[in-house]
């Protein structure tokens, strides 16, 4: 039905059923084996005293001179058979007739003629039970040729053979039933780690990400169970930090445009204004709602790019020209702070042209609001192996070591004190994913002289981006 799941079973069960169907399977050969062995040793039994019976009997029918002798010689062919009562001799003459017999014949007379050709013991079934036979061709003393034909009956052997059956069939049930409880005992105990990796599986928490599993107490076949899941907890630990210290970081950065549009709003309400006043006031807040609302598409953008389901729409960018672009956009500001910005080099990339441009935008513009007055900013491109670079540099204030190591984390600044008034510390985060996004990275070098290199390293064509 639709919706439903198949049953599912333990695997202490799966493997007890399939030891005891195993072992089951391995009793009934074996079973079916000594079965078979035992059959072709009775009925082997059973054709050599019939060859060696009528041996006798052929021997005996040779020293008989006629028909009529055979009656008055009745005691000697009777001597083969003696103490054997499931074996039966007779001979039959030319027209069929039965001259001697020590009981029935049980063979049908159809079959005589095929019988004594083949020369070879042959079965044939009768109403109550199976008989074994064997014929041979004789001649009486006087010459004349007479069929000599010695039966067995197969009662006692079918019968033995069919208890033999039963116990075979009796073993094989009582060896699959102690070997499905012993299969049991011995997968239950088998999979008690199993069951120690779950009881500490279901320790961990939200609050008690610390928690691992024991690597080296793990069986063999579990260690590698053991150690992704210890490293699954690792990225989870990190991924719940790091949402923490977000989570802090966009509480802070948030909080304080809000209460200069809550402070600044109070104090132009706190007593009547004029119409000027009022515009000052709402250029004010327009200046932290569009801080804001920054801050909100940088967070959106980041999110986008760190989710498994985005791709890049890859195309040829060129780097050089995305550089002279940024040399026109930033031209005013650069005026204004009396910098300039110099091109060197070229190269060609594939990824998405619009994350691209964002990427180098957030880089100058990163420059341009830590450069000194009146120094330089550069953009050097580099297009060999093992990958196509692009490198801003700008000299200004050297970054301290600590901040260096979290430059890249989100609301990071560069500012000794954390602050410059400026940006939101989200550019550096999203170059990061950018360049993520596109196999690339992005590193930063900063010496003691104050300069400070930003370096975007992209991969060669022939690497498909990654999937975020």
């Amino acid at each position: 039905m639709t919706g439903q799941h198949p049953r599912s079973y333990s695997i202490t069960a799966r493997l007890a059923l399939l030891f005891a169907a195993a072992l089951a399977v391995l009793s009934l050969a074996a079973g079916g084996y000594l079965y078979h062995a035992l059959t072709l040793d009775l009925t082997r039994r059973d054709e050599d005293e019939l060859h060696g019976k009528i041996a006798l009997a052929v021997e005996a029918v040779r020293r008989i001179d006629s028909f009529a002798d055979v009656s008055q010689r009745d005691s000697e062919l009777a001597h083969v058979v003696v103490g054997h009562d499931r074996l039966t001799l007779y001979v039959i003459g030319d027209d069929e007739r039965v001259l001697f017999a020590t009981g029935h014949p049980r063979v049908p007379a159809s079959a005589r003629a095929a019988l004594l050709a083949s020369m070879q013991p042959r079965t044939f079934a009768t109403d109550t039970h199976s008989v074994r036979a064997l014929g041979s061709h004789a001649r009486l003393r006087s010459g004349a040729p007479v069929g000599v034909f010695i039966e067995s009956n197969t009662e006692e052997t079918d019968r033995l053979l069919a208890s033999h059956l039963r116990e075979i069939v009796l073993a094989v049930l009582l060896s699959a039933l102690l070997g499905l409880g012993a299969a049991y005992g011995i997968a239950r105990s088998g999979l008690r780690p199993l069951r120690e990796m779950a009881d500490t599986a279901k320790r961990i928490s939200a609050d008690q990400l610390g928690e691992r599993l024991s690597v080296e107490a793990a069986p063999a076949e579990l260690r590698q169970l053991a150690a992704a899941f210890n490293a699954m907890l690792q990225r989870l630990q990190e991924s719940f930090a790091r949402l923490n210290e977000f989570s802090s970081d966009l509480a802070h950065e948030m909080r304080t445009p809000i209460n200069n549009l809550i402070g600044h709003t109070q104090v132009v309400l706190s007593r009547s204004r004029s119409a000027d006043d009022y515009r000052a006031a709402l250029e004010s807040n327009m200046e932290e709602f569009e801080r804001l609302s920054r801050m909100v598409g940088d967070m959106l953008f980041i999110a986008r790019a760190d989710s498994p389901q985005t791709r890049v729409n890859r195309r040829p960018v060129d780097l050089h020209a995305v550089a002279l672009k940024m040399q026109q956009f930033y031209e005013p500001i650069l005026a204004e702070r009396e910098l300039a910005l110099s091109i060197a080099g070229a190269g060609r990339v594939e990824g998405d042209p619009l994350m691209v441009e964002r990427a180098v935008s957030n880089l100058v513009s990163n420059a341009v609001r830590h450069a000194a007055t009146g120094s330089e900013i550069s953009i050097r491109i580099e297009d060999g192996p093992p990958a196509t670079t692009l490198a801003v540099s700008n000299r200004g204030q050297p970054i301290p070591p600590e901040v260096k190591d979290r430059l890249f984390s989100r609301f990071a600044h560069a500012d000794t004190d954390g602050r410059n008034g400026e940006g939101i510390g989200l550019g550096l985060a999203i170059v990061q994913s950018i360049m993520k996004l596109h196999n690339g990275a992005v590193t930063v070098d900063s010496d003691a002289s104050g300069e400070t290199r930003f370096v975007l390293a992209f991969p060669a064509p022939s690497v498909e981006p990654r999937a975020a």
